[in-house]
């Protein structure tokens, strides 16, 4: 079309003569052009005063031709063919844009239009937000029916946004709420239009509660206007919720704290036992190095006697005597003696920093599975329950077919024969339900127009495995949470993640691991070696601790994991090109070691889509074989995460993956003084051996096996479900704790070996012992020298050093000093300081800064839990620290920065974690502190807070189990909203009144005297002050917003909270004629525990009893009301607990049991007697909705068998059981 042309339609659609063009052509504002032949942006120029154009369904590409309107402020493009935003530059004075309907893949073009206000680009193939940093005056945005999943940070430059319309994209996940949780002025949101469609959000349980929870200032959702009572309604609702996930977590992380410390214990309680053993051993070697010190003293005087006389004028050659004879043998012997003790001591030593090393892992590691299970809980809470992970029961039906899955297509013929693996066992099933996930995956195959009704379909559908590659480190975490991504964003992350990979590999040159390719972004590859084959390996990833399951720690390369996936594999193809061989694994590795993701397909050859039409997926098959394939599946949708499987491999023991012999870091010292058995049952514990036959080593190596194994099943069996796999790690401790019969085990044999190495001859001569120290004593010990001229010496009571200016090495072992800063001052020669086993020197003030060794070992001061970081950080030449070396490490960590916040570890620590704070997969890594929003620093001996004023957008920051007395340096966090400081030495509050949005506040085991500080901080919803020096709650009254308050010195105090009584009753109805009452409404009370009100005969003819909106937990107290016909206990906290059963009833509630028996004893029954309990014979409506039920089956209803309606909507009910014996249910 010419530009003339052009010119004519646009004058015709919008009614202007041409004739009259040239006189109007300067004053035309408005055009408009629908449904005529406009296929290109021409002619526009004529109209420099244009300020609205609309040009709607004119089949345009490419916007073209607005460089001569710079006027315009509307510009409408709907439903035409255009791809790319462009050509806007010039319209700085726009400020709606309409290009909905039109083929836009990606937002970008609009960083000139700074005045825009209004923005529509729906109905297009939009799948990522982005490109509207430059648009601050944005109010309206309009991205209905795209192909949007995951919103990310697009928005967060939308301050100004009002209006946003989201709905009919792929939106499924509740956490994307969080990032439009963060526009300030967003008030009409929608994720459901009737005019475009649904998100799949908005079809998911409490789709509504949540979103009006974390978004309360909305005042239009769906375009519904919404009331206050339902904002109202969905806070309490969801802080119910909160509350209960809050009791969880708070509960985990003191279970898991209180396991390590049981275990530190154990610990602590052996080495008490052996010390005295290692001390005989100690002060033989040190009385062995005295008498040789005076031999070789007494030989080198008689030495120079012989030459003295030799150079006389009148030299004499007396004959030696035969003591000087005799004494060089003499002195060789107890050589050997003290050598064969200190190679004891050596191995000794070796053996305890090997244990140290083990018990630090563990604890570390249960603290990492403690991180994977509150992720669990959190992941739950943010997401509303729409993804939840169910850790499988062997009663569980699915638990042994999914054993039976991954065990039967194990073979161990597919692993290379160097690395030993002779089996597998299944340590742990995890079982995914992601409501969300699952609707896409039903919506996908019904788009296919698969009739899931008919059985046929599942000829199609397969179990598969899916494995992380170890360029793809947290995949499997994500796919829990978002699905398995596609390919080309798999693609793009194996390049990313390649080098640091081939890095991390060569650490582990045997490693076999090949669970998941990605050959070209085109497509989404799940790999399988073998159909019977399970998982390869494990690169014992953070990820797969913080999911909670059982998989390996670092180091421990015979640990894995797998997910089983549900995968509708359509229409197939054999790929004959190439064949899967047998040595494949070999194959993986170059000659360098490395092993990059283009090397795990053999040939090199790439399955792409479009080699192969009309096909979904495409496999690869050994020659002769076809039960094992390799697949390739090119619709990511149809991949439906279903399990995770944690297991161990069974190999052999020179295997590499082989875990390393418990003897092994005593077999080099004990080579030189034959085999012992020293501290070999320490270290099978800290090994993990649980049953007897997990080690050799004869009777007393196997009975104690046996015995630890028991008390490892005894701990397991007393413990919770979810408490388990937290003490697992710890349990060879735990069991030195909890069984005292075995901390004696093994001990004798030592004993009986330290008393034969000291019994040895040459005997010793008993030594002189100085009980004060004075000059006289000093000079007469070290044979009559200057003072100023000693460089060693051994005491046993500190005084009197003062003259010693030159004393290099002093030992104080073995004594009873308590203090020792006035007695080494003066003494700034001293380089080596043994103070061991002085067993009442609790601290240290002052310590010599020049100081090179130093050994405070079994001294009070060493359980102290800063004591190690204290003493480096103040002795910064130390080489050597109670008998272990210094690591460059340590130096490092406790250095100048020692006990500081720093920045590298702020940015190493931090997250960016806009889609909420429960997720198993990796938070965003930030680059700048400003944009950190949760921060973990727990267990870093951190004492100052200083670097944390630069976080200004943190929300959530853990710094529990430090050294942090003084909170300066926090009130520059103004956005907190949680904050933990367990376990510190805060003793006061100053710094905390100015942040005003915290919620959340955990200070417990600390040493708090006071909670006035916090009176300003009345937004706060928990508290906690357990196990603090405060006499009073002072402070707290005036918290008008708490919720929870944790507080072990008002025991009192919160037992009553909340309690009905009897005469809260009486004030409430105005009288205490309860035996007349037969309705009784208290709703909204706030009430905990209704106590014994309910247990009275007097108001045993209630009939109907209305408890909502409580903070209820139990029904046991209720269970003698015989006449109740409806009972209401809407919106309580009812969960896992609440039991309608008799026997259950009696066994929780002590009360009920009391008044059952003085019933009964009234009625004439004996004490003693069996007691009946018949709970609500008369129920017939039974309302249960809003509270914490996730199984039907755990409420035990079977006795209501007069119950007729049954209300459980609002719970986290998945499936419909446990409605037996309800015969009259309608």
């Amino acid at each position: 079309m010419s530009e003339s042309h052009a010119l004519e339609e646009l004058l015709e659609a919008n009614g202007i003569p041409p004739e009259q063009f040239p006189a109007v052509a300067s004053t035309v504002t408005h055009l408009e052009m629908f449904l005529h032949h406009y296929p290109r942006m021409e002619a526009l120029n004529h109209f420099p005063a244009l300020k609205t154009l609309a040009l709607i369904h004119q089949e345009l590409k490419v916007i073209e031709g607005l460089e001569g309107c710079p006027l315009i402020e509307k510009l409408w493009l709907q439903e035409n063919e255009i791809s790319h935003i462009q050509g806007l530059d010039s319209l700085h004075r726009l400020k709606e844009l309409y290009l909905y309907g039109n083929h836009i893949t990606e937002i970008r073009g609009l960083n000139k239009l700074t005045q825009l206000e209004v923005l529509w680009l729906s109905d297009n193939y939009i799948s990522r937000i982005s490109g509207l940093e430059q648009l601050p005056l944005l109010r309206e945005l309009h991205l209905a029916r795209n192909d949007i999943a995951f919103l990310g940070d697009g928005l967060a430059p939308c301050t100004a946004l009002t209006n946003l319309n989201l709905a009919d994209n792929k939106i499924g996940s509740f956490k994307e709420l969080r990032a439009l949780a963060a526009l300030p002025r967003l008030v009409d949101l929608c994720l459901s239009d009737p005019m475009w469609g649904d998100c799949p959000l908005a079809q998911l349980c409490n789709y509504q509660t949540f979103v009006l929870f974390v978004m309360p200032h909305l005042t239009s959702l769906d375009t519904l206007l919404l009331a206050d009572e339902a904002k109202a309604l969905a806070e309490a609702t969801f802080l119910k919720k909160q509350m209960y996930y809050n009791m969880r977590v708070k509960t985990l992380r003191r279970n898991a704290r209180q396991i390590v410390k049981l275990a530190a214990e154990g610990r602590q309680a052996r080495q008490a036992l052996r010390q005295p053993l290692k001390n005989t051993l100690v002060l033989a070697a040190k009385d062995l190095e005295r008498e040789i010190y005076d031999l070789k003293q007494s030989i080198a005087a008689a030495s120079s006697a012989a030459d003295a006389a030799d150079t006389s004028p009148h030299p004499t050659s007396p004959a030696p005597s035969q003591q000087q004879q005799q004494q060089h043998p003499h002195v060789a012997a107890l050589e050997a003696k003290l050598g064969a003790i200190v190679a004891h001591l050596g191995r000794y030593s070796a053996a305890e920093a090997e244990l140290e090393a083990a018990f630090d892992a563990a604890s570390e590691r249960t603290y990492r599975l403690l991180s994977g299970q509150v992720s669990r809980m959190m992941l739950e809470l943010d997401t509303a329950g729409n993804i939840r992970l169910e850790d499988a029961r062997p009663s569980d039906l699915w638990y042994p077919s999914c054993i039976d899955l991954v065990t039967t297509r194990f073979n161990s013929a597919d692993y290379p024969t160097s690395l030993g693996v002779s089996g597998m066992q299944v340590t742990g099933v995890t079982r995914i339900h992601n409501r969300w996930l699952r609707s896409r995956f039903d919506s996908a195959l019904s788009a296919l127009l698969i009739d899931t009704t008919d059985p046929t379909h599942k000829r199609n559908m397969e179990y598969l495995f899916l494995g992380e590659h170890p360029a793809l480190p947290g995949l499997l975490d994500v796919a829990v949470e978002e699905g398995v991504p596609e390919g080309d964003q798999l693609a793009a992350q194996v390049h990313r993640y390649e080098d640091m990979f081939t890095r991390a590999i060569r650490s582990y040159p045997g490693l076999y691991t090949i669970l998941i390719c990605t050959a070209a972004c085109q497509y989404y590859v799940i790999c399988f070696i073998n159909s019977r084959t399970a998982a390869f390996g494990n690169t014992a990833s953070a990820s797969a601790v913080r999911s909670g399951g059982c998989g390996g720690s670092e180091g421990n390369r015979a640990r894995g994991r797998v997910m089983v996936v549900r995968t509708y594999l359509g229409r197939t193809a054999h790929d004959l090109s190439v064949h899967v061989s047998a040595g494949l694994p070999s194959k993986l590795y170059g000659k360098d070691g490395k092993l990059s993701p283009s090397s795990l397909l053999e040939g090199g050859s790439r399955v792409l889509p479009s080699s192969w039409p009309d096909t979904d997926a495409v496999y690869r098959a050994r020659p002769g074989d076809m039960r094992p394939k390799l697949w390739y599946v090119f619709n990511n949708v149809l991949v439906l995460p279903e399990y995770i499987v944690d297991f161990t491999y069974d190999v052999l023991p020179t295997s590499p993956l082989a875990a390393p012999s418990p003897s092994c870091s005593t077999s080099t010292s004990a080579s030189a003084a034959g085999s012992s058995p020293l501290m070999a049952l320490d270290l099978q514990m800290c090994a993990g051996v649980g049953s007897a036959g997990g080690g050799g080593g004869g009777g007393v190596m196997s009975g104690f096996l046996a015995q630890s194994a028991a008390t490892h099943q005894a701990i397991m069996d007393s413990l919770d479900a979810d408490i388990r796999p937290l003490a697992r790690p710890m349990l060879g401790w735990l069991a030195l704790q909890a069984d005292p019969s075995l901390l004696r085990c093994g001990l004798a044999a030592e004993e009986e070996e330290a008393q034969q190495l000291v019994a040895a001859p040459p005997a010793m001569q008993p030594a002189n012992k100085i009980y004060r120290l004075t000059d006289e004593a000093i000079s007469k010990a070290v044979g009559g020298i200057p003072l100023s001229s000693v460089v060693r010496l051994d005491l046993s009571r500190l005084e009197g050093l003062e003259g010693l200016a030159q004393l290099k090495t002093l030992d104080l072992g073995h004594n009873s000093i308590r203090k020792v800063e006035a007695a080494l001052k003066g003494l700034y020669n001293l380089t080596h300081l043994d103070l061991s086993s002085n067993q009442e020197l609790y601290n240290m003030k002052k310590y010599s800064p020049q100081l090179v060794v130093l050994d405070l070992r079994d001294n009070p001061i060493c359980n102290d839990k800063a004591y190690r970081s204290t003493t480096l950080r103040k002795l910064k030449r130390l080489e050597r620290f109670d008998g272990r070396p210094v690591s460059a490490e340590e130096k490092e960590r406790f250095g100048e920065h020692a006990g500081a916040v720093t920045l590298a570890m702020v940015l190493q620590h931090g997250s960016v974690a806009s889609r909420g704070n429960g997720s198993l997969a990796d938070a965003a890594r930030p680059s700048n502190p400003g944009s950190i929003t949760d921060i973990s620093l727990e267990r870093m001996h951190i004492r100052r807070l200083q670097q944390l004023a630069a976080l200004t957008s943190l929300k959530r920051a853990s710094l529990a189990d430090n050294e942090i007395s003084s909170l300066e340096g926090i009130e520059g966090c103004r956005a907190l909203e949680e904050l933990s400081l367990e376990a510190n030495r805060v003793s006061s509050l100053v710094g905390l009144g100015g942040l005003t949005r915290i919620r959340k506040l955990q200070l417990g085991q600390n040493r708090l005297a006071s909670l006035d500080a916090l009176t300003g901080l009345t937004g706060l919803i928990q508290l906690s002050v357990e196990d603090n020096e405060l006499a009073t709650l002072a402070g707290a009254e005036k918290l008008t917003n708490l919720l929870e308050l944790y507080a072990e010195q008002a025991a009192a105090k919160n037992k009553y909270a909340g309690r009905l009584t009897a005469d809260f009753l009486e004030e409430r109805l105005g009288h205490r004629l309860f035996d007349r009452i037969r309705d009784l409404d208290c709703s909204g009370l706030r009430i905990r525990d209704v106590g014994v009100v309910f247990l009275m005969e007097d108001l045993e003819g209630l009939q109907e009893l209305n408890l909502d909106n409580n903070l209820l937990s139990d029904v046991s107290a209720l269970a003698l009301l015989r006449h109740l016909v409806v009972l209401r206990l809407n919106n309580n906290r009812l969960g896992e607990e609440c039991s309608f059963l008799s026997g259950r009833m009696l066994e929780r509630n002590q009360d009920l049991v009391r008044a059952l028996a003085a019933r009964q004893q009234a009625a004439g029954q004996p004490l003693g007697g069996y007691l009946q309990l018949d709970p609500f014979p008369s129920l017939q409506v039974l309302q249960l909705g809003g509270n914490q039920v996730s199984s039907i089956s755990s409420l035990q209803l079977s006795s209501l068998t007069g119950l007729r309606s049954l209300f459980l909507q609002g719970n986290d009910i998945t499936r419909i059981e446990g409605l037996d014996g309800l015969v009259n249910l309608q």
